[in-house]
């Protein structure tokens, strides 16, 4: 049986979000095996392993890293526990992981055997709608990710996602970042400190200014032609 610290933190997840907790908790406790635990370093799953149990992290930071056939490797996505690990390709027909899972910390998950899932869903509506949100929020953020990758520079990167915004919402004086620093230098392929610091020179230069989440464009010229170069 589960330990009750284990199934606390899981009942927090977004895929349980508005579900009953002592429905969760019950079906929690029939999951057969116990939790698994991985020291910082070690890895979760390999690229090209086969995917048919469903990985709830329940503590702790883990890697998504993508290998092309030139060796080249590309961080994805950083999973933070509790949450679902590549749903997704659980549902998908074939069932491959096309990332490598590293643990970052000490790490601690459950495996779901994909007919469990599967028959939680069915019960559930609420954690189908979660689910079915979580993989449409991955898909749009590795849609994006795909976007800027035609982009040479971080510079590039960042001018083309502000003025992506601007677009959006008609307004060049208050763009709201709809992404954590974190998750934009993730979705630029690069570590966070790289990010806040072209940040902070593009503030210096008078290309942008940055209050908290929102950010200014004051010289939306100067940036259009960072695109063209």
């Amino acid at each position: 049986m589960m330990d009750p610290h284990d199934i606390h933190k899981l009942l927090e997840a977004p895929l349980f979000s508005g579900a009953s907790a002592e429905a969760v908790t019950g079906w929690l406790q029939k999951i057969p095996g116990s939790c698994m635990r991985y020291s910082p370093g070690q890895v979760v799953h390999f690229q090209g392993d086969r995917y048919d149990q469903l990985i709830l992290l329940i503590s702790g930071i883990a890697d998504a890293r993508f290998q092309d056939l030139s060796g080249k490797i590309m961080r994805i996505e950083t999973l933070k526990g509790p949450d679902a690990v590549a749903s997704a390709i659980l549902f998908s027909s074939e069932q491959i992981l096309p990332v490598t899972v590293t643990a970052e910390t000490e790490l601690r998950l459950l495996r779901v055997p994909r007919d469990l899932m599967i028959s939680l869903l069915q019960r559930d509506p609420q954690i189908l709608e979660n689910l079915l949100l979580d993989m449409g929020d991955r898909l749009a953020f590795l849609a994006e990710k795909v976007r800027y990758l035609r982009f040479a520079s971080l510079r590039q990167k960042i001018a083309g996602y502000l003025l992506q915004q601007a677009g959006r919402v008609g307004d060049d004086e208050e763009i709201r970042l709809n992404y954590t620093r974190e998750k934009l230098a993730e979705m630029f392929a690069v570590e966070r400190p790289s990010l806040s610091r072209e940040l902070s020179r593009m503030v210096d230069e008078g290309l942008i200014a940055i209050s908290g989440r929102y950010v200014s464009l004051r010289d939306r010229e100067a940036l259009e032609e960072y695109l063209q170069s």
